[in-house]
């Protein structure tokens, strides 16, 4: 029997699976049946709007068809509907998950609080209807909202698919099923379906967020699949029927053993806590004492899938046939739909940050003590409460700082929590910061001991030399083996330029002094040579062939840093002749004696002027050098000293000359960028401080150098920059970090906001709502200085603009999906944004017009407003207002009366939506069911339930409209004599019909209707007429003398004052 066939025979009463249809109402979805009790407190709970939809609207006739169709294979559990209908009631009641809407929601008061829409058109259709319910939970826990509606598609069609094939075979078939399957179930109402048992899963799992958290920790540790089966429609239908069957035997108080995912699923979707003992390596017994459970209620989860073993989670794989308009069908499977907090997601970016440095497991609280006592000596050694408001510039650090305490206070107090996270971010976020992290220098490098040397100097300059003395002494070198070359600043305009070179390795001097058997001692001395040369030419020549060049000219003042070197006990002298690059050579014709090739490596006897042995004197060609009898014959000219560069550049590097036998140089600088990596692989073995002399003058500079592009171009911090050039951070994993801590911001307003965890699986460098410019701080780097240091920070930290309201809500769109990587330009007129039981409002829209507002002030309401997916609100374009009335006696016009008064208390804000959307193409796959579009809505003025006008607030630039604020000079004492003509505006016929004077709209205290008011006038054009009255106490007479001192009052009887004041 044909499927029409069937069809016709209902329709005329013969098919003996009818009984008396030939008068039932086709529309049976309307039908309403009695609430099973345990539900009941759900209906009181939700919003008027909620529960006529449930009861009477589109989620209701979609539960009734949906429970209509299945109810022949749902399965009979009435102990898992009541312990379902009494776990919900106890969310709803819980305080935070459903909040009732106030007039501080302005047009969002009907659309906050939990969306159990679809829960109570279950409940008013039936248990049958209550069942699919469960069904939807399941598959919203699963699978993303645009797989679980081609899931729903998929399944209706199967189901009728069956009803068919039952009745062809002549099978019994109920007559709702059978007309059931006749009514139209669109993708649309399916999607609305789902959209509102999602919003509810998030409610309930931030209510429960103990119970969730520990099952999913047991949950994410195990490897079950579910059971396979010829087609999705019986996957599906299978899995749901085992979960609720499972259940029921549960809540009868009958053990289960489960060797599938379809129950431990359910567990998660209906927020049911068995206690549960887990074989593994080891026996885990989790105990939850749920009260809705029996005692004898317990789940034991035994032999896992050997198939599964590099994977964990419930791992359930569907075919989806109808995801996509074209294409064959797309092989699927669930991903974690985990969400976390913001800080709980920063101790996941710490992990990440540890994993790259490849920090082990055991040493993670090490590492966590080690960046506090680093920021603790960035900042002050007695800011250890500093917060991320004021973290100096250094926000991309803040937030490994703040991951860092949290793990360790988590620590003391014995929760394992922050512990879990961090490693987890070790496993699972390894491409969150960077997507090939390569090979990252741990700790910044500061756990290099040469570059802990280096910045213990408190000048730049000495801090890399420092560094490359470090450095060379480590590889064997000698003092003459190796020189040090800096360039001075070159000053502006002028040809020369100040060199200074230095001995890599210090020189053993043989001293006067003797030791107690008469033998001469040695001491290590250092020497400095320093020339200006004229840069101009092809060698660098002496200048005017002297010693010295004026300061002015050379840019340093030579005498004083002859000064300062002597001071630091080294040998310090100018030259005459000073060496000259040759294609990366360094040439040096007359060298000091020490570098001299036809001296031994025997200390010089005899002392120069300064007291320092004749080792580190500039020789003349043709001299002759003497040591006690004999006589050192000097090499001719031609015969010149050679230095190759082994680290840094010509202009602040290090030199070994070539005649050296040193093994390794030619890999000098690999092996030293490896140094750090062998040295902190057994970080519990060292101190997890911070050398207390580091300079914090130049470790902020390294701070700032390490997170600098390569590409950047500065002179400034040479020194500090040259240390810093073997640790920098890769530019994507400061993209990253610098991401974080623009989202750290934003989310620090957002109560209750949680963060898709797949959002770790990508780096968040390739973010296209991050602000692009940098813009300088105006604090002063000084509160960082020590009271010893003798030089000021070099470099500012660069920070990142602050986000536009678009790049605002792109940022959370992204957080909140996890996927969703919008561009903030399709974003420029979206006034709040719809996500779950998240509404993302534009904070403008909810406030006095009055108070000044961020730009991109955004915050967030629980709440949804029933549409599927995440919905941009956009505003209407070229919103209307009503016209003016004809009739003469509705505009008054009275004159001002001095009274700050409310006269618009039935003045309310409302939100609607056309049926205008668009979709946001986010991925390129081209499904039928879009993750993003943007709807058009309108915000309307609705006074005493009669409309006035729709509004366009984000067109207004408020920051422009004038405001009248209360003086401080006012002394009370003026009188309320009318000097000037004001008119009240007490409706909004008045407003909209405005008079010839200065007109007082009086709505004080009334913020909607203010904002309302301003909107309008704005609307008109009239923005410039506008001004807002401070709630606070305003003098008029003190306004109009101020205004008359900057504005001309064209008549006696005129006030000065704007022509709309809103008060």
């Amino acid at each position: 029997m044909s499927f029409g066939k069937t069809t016709n025979s209902i329709l005329s009463g013969t098919n003996e699976n009818s009984v008396s249809l030939a008068n039932f109402n086709l529309d049976f979805a309307l039908m309403k049946v009695e609430v099973p009790i345990e539900f009941a407190g759900i209906g009181s709970a939700l919003s008027t709007r909620r529960r006529n939809d449930a009861e009477e609207g589109v989620s209701h006739r979609t539960a009734r068809k949906l429970g209509a169709l299945f109810e022949q294979i749902i399965p009979s559990t009435p102990k898992l509907i009541t312990a379902c209908g009494l776990r919900v009631t106890e969310i709803i009641k819980k305080p935070g998950v459903n909040p009732e809407g106030s007039q501080k929601h302005g047009p969002f008061k009907t659309f906050v609080g939990a969306d159990g829409t679809a829960m109570w058109a279950a409940a008013t259709s039936g248990i049958s209807a209550l069942g699919m319910y469960l069904l939807a939970s399941l598959l919203a826990r699963a699978w993303d909202a645009k797989e679980a509606c081609s899931i729903w598609v998929e399944l209706v069609k199967g189901r009728q698919k069956d009803i068919q094939e039952s009745c062809e075979r002549n099978c019994l078939v109920s007559d709702l099923s059978l007309l059931a399957a006749l009514q139209d179930i669109s993708r649309q109402d399916l999607a609305v379906w789902d959209a509102s048992t999602r919003a509810w899963l998030r409610s309930a799992d931030q209510a429960m967020s103990w119970e969730q958290k520990q099952l999913m920790l047991i949950l994410e540790n195990i490897n079950i699949p579910f059971n396979g089966g010829p087609t999705t429609y019986g996957k599906v239908v299978g899995a749901w029927q085992q979960a609720m069957i499972g259940m029921e035997n549960l809540l009868c108080g009958r053990p289960q053993s489960v060797s599938n995912g379809s129950v431990l699923l359910a567990l998660s979707a209906w927020h049911l806590y068995p206690d549960l003992i887990v074989f593994s390596n080891e026996t885990t017994n989790i105990k939850f004492k749920d009260p809705l459970i029996p005692r004898n209620g317990i789940v034991t989860i035994g032999l896992q899938s050997a198939n599964l073993i590099d994977k964990r989670g419930i791992q359930w794989s569907l075919t989806l046939s109808h995801l996509r308009y074209y294409g064959g069908p797309v092989e699927a499977i669930t991903a974690d739909f985990s969400r976390v907090s913001f800080e709980q997601l920063q101790l996941i970016t710490l992990g990440s940050m540890l994993d790259s440095w490849m920090v082990r497991s055991q040493d993670l609280l090490f590492a966590a003590r080690w960046l506090d006592a680093l920021w603790c000596i960035l900042i002050s050694t007695h800011a250890q409460d500093q917060t991320h408001s004021s973290s100096m510039g250094f926000d991309w650090l803040d937030i490994l700082v703040q991951a860092a305490r949290e793990l360790i206070v988590s620590e003391e107090k014995g929760n394992p929590e922050s512990l879990l996270l961090v490693k987890y971010g070790k496993r699972r976020a390894k491409t969150f910061l960077c997507r090939n992290p390569g090979v990252t220098r741990p700790f910044f490098g500061l756990r290099n001991p040469y570059v802990v040397a280096g910045l213990k100097e408190k000048t730049d300059i000495e801090c890399g030399i420092r560094y490359l003395r470090e450095m060379a002494e480590s590889t064997g070198l000698k003092a003459e083996d190796a020189i040090i070359c800096y360039a001075h600043e070159q000053p502006e305009g002028s040809p020369f330029r100040c060199f200074e070179y230095a001995t890599a390795v210090p020189h053993r001097m043989t001293s006067r002094k003797r030791n107690a058997d008469g033998i001469s001692v040695t001491e290590m001395v250092h020497a400095r040579w320093l020339i200006a040369m004229h840069v101009g030419f092809h060698r660098l020549a002496p200048a005017h062939g002297s010693k010295v060049v004026d300061a002015c000219e050379a840019g340093v003042d030579l005498q004083s840093r002859m000064n300062e070197l002597s001071a630091r006990g080294e040998s310090a002298a100018f030259i005459n002749t000073g060496p000259y690059n040759d294609d990366g050579v360094l040439v040096w014709e007359d060298p000091p004696n020490l570098f001299h090739g036809a001296r031994d490596t025997k200390c010089l006897s005899g002392r120069n002027k300064s007291g320092f042995c004749r080792c580190v004197d500039e020789i003349s060609p043709g001299s002759t050098l003497r040591d006690g009898k004999d006589a050192v014959s000097l090499r001719p000219p031609a015969d010149c000293t050679r230095f190759n560069l082994l680290f840094g550049s010509w202009e602040f590097g290090l030199y070994s000359s070539t005649g050296s036998t040193v093994p390794g140089l030619s890999n000098f600088a690999t092996k030293q960028g490896l140094l750090l990596t062998q040295k902190v692989i057994r970080l519990a073995d060292a101190t997890c401080s911070i050398d207390s002399a580091v300079s914090r003058s130049r470790l902020h500079d390294y701070l700032c150098c390490v997170v600098e592009s390569k590409k950047a171009k500065t002179t400034k911090a040479p020194g500090v920059r040259l240390i810093a050039s073997s640790y920098k951070l890769q530019e994507p994993m400061v993209w990253s970090l610098r991401a974080l801590s623009i989202a750290s911001n934003i989310y620090h307003g957002l109560e209750g906001a949680t963060i898709s965890l797949i959002l770790v699986t990508e780096p968040l460098a390739s973010a296209y709502w991050l602000p692009k410019g940098f813009v300088d701080l105006c604090c002063d780097p000084s509160p960082c200085l020590e009271l010893n240091d003798t030089a000021a920070p070099i470099l500012r930290p660069k920070v990142l603009g602050i986000p536009s309201r678009p790049q605002t809500l792109a940022c959370i769109a992204m957080f909140e999906s996890g996927t969703l990587n919008l561009d903030p330009d399709d974003l420029k007129d979206t006034l709040a944004m719809c996500s779950d039981n998240s509404i993302y409002v534009a904070g403008v829209i909810l406030s006095d017009p009055f108070q000044p507002v961020a730009s991109n002030d955004v915050r967030r309401i629980i709440g949804n407003i029933g549409h599927p997916g995440i919905c941009m609100l956009i505003a209407a374009k070229e919103p209307r207002t009503r016209p003016l009335s004809k009739s003469y006696n509705v505009v008054t016009h009275a004159p001002y009366d001095w009274k700050r008064e409310d006269n618009f208390k039935g003045t309310s804000l409302h939100l609607s939506f056309t049926d205008w959307t668009l979709p946001l193409e986010t991925d390129g796959m081209r499904t039928i069911d879009c993750d993003v579009q943007l709807v058009e809505s309108v915000i309307s003025v609705m006074d005493r339930g009669e409309w006035v006008a729709d509004l366009d607030i984000l067109s207004v630039d408020f920051a422009r409209l004038n405001r009248l604020e209360a003086t401080g000079f006012c002394t009370g004492s003026h009188s309320n004599d009318p000097a000037c003509d004001y008119t009240s505006l007490d409706s909004w016929e008045e407003l909209l019909d405005g008079p010839e004077t200065v007109g007082i709209f009086r709505a004080h205290g009334n913020w909607a209707a203010r904002l309302a008011a301003a909107t309008i006038m704005a609307g008109k054009g009239q923005a410039h007429c506008v001004a807002i009255c401070s709630p606070g106490n305003v003098c008029l007479k003190c306004l109009e003398i101020g205004y008359n001192f900057a504005h001309f009052a064209p008549s006696e009887y005129e006030s000065p004052l704007p022509s709309f004041c809103i008060d």
